[in-house]
């Protein structure tokens, strides 16, 4: 099972990462909203972060005891993972005497040099290998879940990393505190690159959650991820089958209360996919009788999805330990997506009128 991944950066107004001063506080406040359970960081983003740390908070560090690294422990703090294919990384020293962090580990590749694992394992810091030429990313995420419990992880990282991960369907969620400064240039940093992406047709689009004023300057935005990539699905009969797969894998009201928000985020997603996908159709309609195949389907899987959410929430409540939680998801599933089903109710509605308009232009 994968966690959930929240990508976390500071920016300029133009999206930048760098060259403007930050409120590194402000910045570490905003992931404790997540429940983290781990932060992820390239080699570039955890040195710069370390840089950026004055002298008097490491005096003040040090003079603290070390927290002690635990396998198992109900210390609330994240672990640290540090995505380092190249072993750039040579100030573990420092890192581990970072408060914020109950645990610090390296990420690495086969391909990782072998000086650099010998570095790891002298100076005692866990690493995890996961893949050969690059790191296997979903596969660490992975193991994070099952070996470490991580269910929430925060993506502090540069461009590249950011990019990958988003463009292969592994980010959930987009966090933003942005800085009321435009920095320009040419070479500066970014926190996503990718210029294959020519067409508004292949922007991935972001759906607002929520948003917040920090102080008297800043501002927090807060954005769900519409996966056009490697995990889009439109209603159908595969995201149905999926989907009934996951509730069915609910055996006990703990698994219900730990896979309720996998359950929302499921929904969500395939709502707001389905939405894009109409949206798309609706501004470059196909032949009539696509639009109505397209309509005919969504309808179906509609109706599909609905038989079994409800038979499988019947199944659950009878599961022991059921303190209204059931009746809870029902309710919160009503409220939360409502807007999408009016959304995707218009959508249809404008697919009929259209297939109507084009119908009756092929008659004449």
């Amino acid at each position: 099972m994968l966690p959930k991944v929240v990508l976390h950066k500071a920016v300029s107004l133009d999206g930048r990462t760098d060259n403007f001063e930050r409120e590194i506080l402000t910045e570490l406040s905003i992931p404790q909203k997540f429940g983290i359970n781990a932060v992820l960081a390239d080699a570039d983003a955890i040195t710069r972060f370390v840089d950026l740390i004055p002298p008097e908070a490491w005096e003040e560090w040090e003079q603290d005891t070390p927290p002690q690294q635990m396998e198992d422990s109900d210390d609330p703090r994240p672990i640290l993972v540090v995505h380092d294919s190249e072993g750039k990384v040579r100030n573990w020293d420092k890192i581990r005497k970072l408060p914020m962090y109950r645990r610090h580990l390296a990420l690495g590749c086969k391909s990782t040099p072998q000086e650099y694992h010998d570095y790891l394992k002298e100076n005692n810091i866990e690493h995890i290998t996961t893949g050969d030429e690059q790191i296997d990313i979903k596969a660490a995420l992975s193991d994070l879940n099952e070996h470490c419990g991580v269910k929430v992880v925060i993506l502090d990282s540069e461009g590249d990393l950011n990019s990958k991960m988003i463009r292969e369907g592994l980010v959930d969620e987009v966090s933003l505190i942005v800085y009321p400064t435009l920095v320009g240039g040419e070479q500066q940093r970014a926190f996503f690159y990718a210029e294959d992406l020519t067409t508004p047709e292949d922007a991935i689009g972001l759906r607002l959650k929520d948003h917040d004023e920090l102080g008297r300057k800043l501002i927090w935005l807060h954005y769900s991820v519409i996966k056009r990539y490697a995990e889009q699905k439109e209603m159908g009969e595969e995201a149905i089958n999926e989907f009934a797969e996951l509730m069915k894998g609910i055996q006990s009201m703990d698994d219900f209360k730990e896979k309720r928000e996998k359950i929302f985020e499921f929904v969500e997603h395939l709502l707001i996919s389905t939405v894009e996908s109409l949206k798309r159709v609706v501004n470059n309609p196909p032949p009539p009788e696509q639009i109505q195949e397209r309509i005919a389907r969504i309808e179906k899987s509609q109706e599909l999805l609905t038989e079994v959410f409800e038979d499988e929430l019947d199944r659950i409540a009878k599961l022991p330990g059921d303190s209204g939680y059931v009746g809870e998801l029902r309710s919160l599933m009503d409220s939360r997506f409502e807007p999408y089903g009016e959304e995707l109710g218009e959508l249809m509605e404008r697919l009929m009128s259209l297939m109507g308009e084009m119908s009756r232009g092929l008659e004449e």
